[in-house]
């Protein structure tokens, strides 16, 4: 079964970057089941500065019965730019084949950004970006969870495991 690793799962509100790491919104709802597909962003007035809606699938978008004009960014399964429809008025359509899914956004960000075509974008989820003050940064719990490593030495698996040198004595 074919995973996307580049986009994560339904309906969760992500931070999404370009190449260079710059935030080109920090609040974005995917929309892959055919309802939320079908309203996206029907009866709203505006998009707030920072918000967007990620179609999925989708390779081509309208804008009829829409308020107000948004810029279009078709990408493909990896998430890079394949074209971008500038303010797209109400009452348009756009389109562009081989896309996979589409990302909305506020009239004129794409360009503000300086996003073109080619650009590869990527998505986060907001829990990944902060951890929480009072989580600790503790080492892998099991084994399995530290990289592996060509040394026979066990030193060294304690070394990667706990992310800090413990002196183990030689005698034993």
């Amino acid at each position: 079964m074919a995973t996307r690793p580049s986009i994560p799962d339904r309906g969760r509100v992500l931070l999404v970057c370009d190449a260079a790491g710059r935030t080109l919104c920090d609040r974005c709802r995917v929309a892959d089941g055919p309802l939320s597909r079908m309203r996206g962003l029907l009866g709203r007035r505006y998009l707030n500065a920072g918000e967007a809606l990620l179609l999925r699938p989708a390779s081509a978008i309208h804008t009829a019965f829409m308020n107000f004009s948004i810029d279009a960014l078709f990408l493909d399964r990896d998430g890079v730019v394949l074209h971008i429809a500038h303010d797209l008025a109400p009452w348009r359509a756009a389109a562009k084949r081989g896309a996979a899914t589409v990302l909305e956004l506020s009239a004129g960000v794409a360009r503000a950004r300086g996003i073109e075509p080619g650009e590869k974008l990527r998505f986060i989820s907001p829990r990944d970006v902060a951890r929480p003050a009072n989580e600790p940064d503790l080492p892998p719990r099991y084994e399995s969870q530290t990289e592996s490593t060509d040394s026979a030495d066990p030193r060294t698996r304690i070394g990667m495991a706990l992310a800090f040198s413990i002196p183990v004595p030689e005698g034993r």
